[in-house]
């Protein structure tokens, strides 16, 4: 049939989550301390390590995670030229 009730409330819940944690940053990034991107993303990762970043299906990254991926994703294209 669905997901039922709980579901979908779970689901909205972790948006809601996710739309405050992005607030957040925006918030950040738009302040006059804002300095070069790179330098107010990893900022942006140290501050708010434990939050999620990402939520698509049922794999949740918090933005710690996603900075790790993305790490390891630089040092592959640096290696690969």
């Amino acid at each position: 049939m669905g997901e039922g009730l709980f579901g979908r409330l779970k689901r909205e819940v972790r948006f809601y989550r996710g739309a405050l944690a992005a607030n957040a940053v925006s918030q950040y990034l738009r302040s006059p301390d804002a300095g070069q991107i790179p330098d107010d993303l990893e900022h942006v990762m140290d501050r708010f390590a434990q939050r999620t970043a990402i939520v698509f299906e049922d794999q949740v990254l918090s933005y710690r995670e996603l900075d790790e991926r993305a790490n390891r994703f630089a040092h592959w294209g640096m290696s690969q030229g």
